[in-house]
């Protein structure tokens, strides 16, 4: 089966950092013509909001249009997985390298994920030799992906958000 849409309605590129997430809408551009770019950190325990859940919060969240074919690039500068199991998406990423994948959401919703170290494992199997004990070889299960399935208004006033954050 190929994975690869060939008319993607929205790409987003996600990069993986150590403890937390960056985000790009490629498909929009700002005022000065520069990517919609933000980046997305799990929110501290001690900094949550009464009825938000602990260690599954983010401070900014992906919002991404439901119902639409959606292309998400993956790349980061530390062993990495973009793992949104609810969604049944995983995609694992190896430091400097890009990879995708292609997904159609048809609910509207929240989807929670993270960084799996399962990428660390699965390294170390395709190159033995190589140890990743040191905590800036791999990207911690910490860092929390959280996307949003939205409808098409919510979707542009988030757009519109971010534009003018910029």
């Amino acid at each position: 089966m190929d994975e690869v849409v060939l008319d993607p309605a929205i790409t987003i590129k996600a990069i993986g950092h150590q403890w937390y997430q960056t985000y790009e809408y490629s498909d929009y551009n700002s005022s000065d013509e520069q990517s919609l770019t933000f980046d997305s950190y799990t929110i501290p325990e001690d900094d949550l909001e009464l009825g938000l859940s602990c260690l599954l919060e983010v401070d900014n969240r992906v919002v991404v249009l439901a119902k639409t074919h959606l292309r998400i690039i993956v790349t980061s500068a530390v062993l990495h997985s973009w793992d949104v199991p609810s969604s049944g998406v995983k995609c694992d990423v190896v430091p400097g390298h890009l990879n995708h994948i292609s997904i159609s959401v048809q609910r509207e919703g929240v989807y929670y994920g993270q960084c799996s170290d399962r990428a660390r494992f699965l390294l170390a199997k395709l190159n033995p030799s190589a140890t990743y004990n040191n905590v800036t070889d791999i990207a911690p299960g910490s860092d929390i992906i959280f996307t949003e399935y939205v409808n098409l208004q919510v979707f542009f006033e988030h757009l519109q958000r971010l534009a003018v954050q910029s």
